[in-house]
């Protein structure tokens, strides 16, 4: 039995980590499949002689997210791209949406809400110049937000459903409409009261509204990640990197993680401790306030322990490590918070289990209105136009958010 970790870029709900689970799952030789939305990474536990790591990624890819194993060169450099790409790609389109967002909201709403418009605006001769620049402005924000549509229906179609499906066919099928409406103006005559009823159902605004708040909801939630990641990368960064060691009665410089039991290790005023251990010789005061949160610093001579990733604020000593590597301290609460991150509460698991489901049922529920209403009034723009509210209230990604 084999355990590797991956990192996985692509994913953007709950669904996704969840078709990968289950994609992952169907394949001989897999044991366990864990995908954390949150760092996204996943760890797969599998036996070699049935199925490889190339396999494994070619699976994922399949349904459109890349992997890359980690703790290697190539890792840790595409990590820190896609990141940075991710954050500062998801704030561009969130200033650029926005610009064009709010005059289209402007224009939609601002005659509901009383607010002055344009001349061009008013009235049903100006009706079609109404309708056509709310369309231009919902199809530019359309288009900045592209990735859903290229996500949602490519998950789509190879029937791994995301809440990127959810919000590409609600937005899409809102801008359809709208374009249908359009045509409908085009063959009313100027004096028609059917004018006032097609402008009134356009929803062009509550596409590019919908693409608006969910680019939001993503980069705040990118934010969030962020932040978590940031934490541990701290705790990590607290280990030093090198430490000064007495072999063959030399003090020899050597990696951190080089040092073995029983090792006698010099720390200077200044240093940081490299591992835990025992005060072999001398005297000082250790800032131990990353581990224990003690803000004054504490006096240590022979015989008394040091913790790894503590300052040496005053003195010079020598300790024997009595932990090394991953048994220190610090390595433990590092691995502890990397595991809180990973783990996921009862609750999260329905979650999961909620959202596998959820982008299909709400298709469902969508088309079955759609029927039921122009079976029950043989109106298709009401019936239409019901069938797309379903979709659109159910198009953000609160419950993968939450």
């Amino acid at each position: 039995m084999k355990e590797d970790s991956f990192d996985v870029f692509g994913m953007s709900c709950a669904a996704c980590s969840s078709s990968i689970e289950k994609t992952l799952s169907k394949l001989d030789g897999i044991k366990k499949v864990h995908v954390s939305l949150l760092t996204n990474s996943m760890k797969v536990s599998y036996e070699p002689s049935l199925v490889d790591v190339e396999k494994i990624r070619e699976t994922v890819a399949n349904i459109g997210y890349k992997t890359i194993l980690k703790d290697n060169e190539e890792s840790k450099k595409t990590t820190i791209k896609e990141e940075k790409d991710e954050s500062h790609a998801l704030k561009r389109r969130l200033i650029f949406s926005l610009f064009f967002t709010l005059p289209l909201f402007y224009i939609s709403m601002g005659g509901m809400l009383g607010l002055p418009l344009p001349y061009f605006f008013v009235g049903n001769e100006n009706a079609l110049s109404f309708a056509f620049t709310q369309f231009l402005l919902s199809l530019i924000v359309a288009i900045i937000n592209q990735s859903f549509f290229i996500k949602g229906f490519s998950t789509l179609i190879k029937r791994h459903a995301t809440m990127d499906s959810l919000v590409a066919i609600g937005s899409a099928s809102s801008i359809l409409y709208g374009i249908f409406s359009i045509y409908r103006l085009i063959y009313c005559d100027v004096y028609s009261s059917e004018i006032n009823i097609i402008i009134h159902f356009l929803y062009f605004e509550s596409s590019a509204t919908i693409l608006t708040l969910v680019t939001l909801g993503k980069y705040l939630e990118s934010l969030a990640k962020r932040k978590t990641l940031k934490a541990i990368k701290s705790l990590m960064e607290l280990a030093p990197k090198t430490a000064n060691v007495i072999r063959d009665g030399k003090t020899v410089t050597i990696p951190y993680e080089k040092i073995v039991l029983g090792d006698i290790v010099c720390v200077k005023e200044g240093e940081r401790v490299p591992c835990d251990g025992v005060v072999f010789e001398g005297t000082s005061l250790l800032d131990e306030a990353a581990i224990t949160g003690e803000s004054v610093p504490v006096e240590k001579k022979e015989g008394d322990k040091v913790i790894s990733a503590t300052i040496n604020c005053k003195g010079y000593f020598t300790f024997k490590a009595t932990h090394v590597g991953e048994d220190t301290t610090l390595s433990k609460i590092i691995a502890l918070v990397k595991e809180a991150a990973d783990s996921q509460a009862p609750i999260a698991h329905l979650a999961d289990k909620v959202s596998s489901i959820f982008v299909p049922v709400v298709i469902i529920i969508s088309l079955f209105s759609f029927i039921f209403w122009l079976l029950l009034i043989q109106d298709f723009t009401l019936a239409f136009s019901i069938g797309i509210s379903v979709l659109v209230i159910s198009c953000p990604c609160a419950l993968g958010l939450a």
